[in-house]
């Protein structure tokens, strides 16, 4: 391997040791064997018997949470960065492979448990507070600037299943609550800045806000052309029954 290349030159303790263990066949076979048979239950169960077998030690760990955190969020972005230098086609047969084996329902349960934890621990410490909501907006701005350049690529054959009432589609209660949430913060920005909305308008697209303004009053039209025919009908079945 070429170690300039990939900037190896100067590497701590703990890398030299893995590289040197990598250099192992027999351990990367041992270790490959090892991970496709992990159980997914092996973690979860190992994480209850550390929190309480010894509640006093698992706390304790809490202290390192940060220094393990900037880790894995450094791992994670050297990932993305290592990831660039691999073809395309060889990228996408890994990640088609991967995707069919993610616990999805885990996945799903993310979001609802550190939501209330966060809700629990974080917010009523003004600081803490301050510096999350801090690392939330920037990650939010810089999601959602990486997300409006992967919406844009989409074509329509991509975009065939937002709505659709069969098979994997966005879910209208969670779209809801995303746009009542954008429309909250929204509101706040545009209070503390009077040119803040300019500025937001002046980055969107008039074409594709006309399309989409269209496309919702013809839905509201719809539901309520639906309710009006269900409020009609039952007016006319009262009226028959009261004959």
């Amino acid at each position: 391997m070429d170690e300039t290349k990939h900037g190896l030159e100067e590497i701590g303790t703990l890398p030299r040791v893995l590289r040197e263990v990598l250099r192992s066949p027999f351990f990367k076979e041992i270790l490959k064997l090892h991970l496709t048979d992990i159980d997914p239950n092996t973690a979860r169960d190992a994480i209850k018997v550390l929190m309480w077998e010894d509640v006093d030690f698992a706390l304790s760990l809490f202290d390192a949470s940060p220094q393990v955190l900037n880790s894995v969020l450094g791992a994670v972005l050297e990932l993305g960065i290592q990831l660039q230098n691999f073809s395309p086609e060889l990228l996408r047969s890994y990640v088609n492979h991967m995707s069919g084996e993610i616990d999805t329902d885990s996945f799903r349960e993310i979001p609802s448990v550190y939501s209330s934890l966060i809700e629990t621990l974080f917010w009523e410490n003004p600081e803490l507070k301050k510096k999350i909501s801090e690392g939330i907006f920037t990650g939010v701005n810089n999601f959602l600037a990486a997300g409006a350049g992967v919406m844009t690529r989409m074509d329509e054959t991509a975009l065939e299943g937002v709505a659709s009432p069969v098979g994997p589609a966005l879910d209208p209660e969670a779209v809801g609550k995303f746009v009542t949430a954008g429309a909250r913060l929204l509101h706040h920005a545009a209070e503390k800045n009077p040119y803040f909305l300019g500025d937001v308008a002046r980055n969107i697209e008039v074409d594709e806000l006309v399309a989409a303004a269209f496309s919702i009053l013809k839905g509201m039209l719809r539901a309520m052309a639906s309710m009006m025919k269900s409020l009609i009908s039952s007016i006319l079945d009262r009226a028959r029954g009261n004959r």
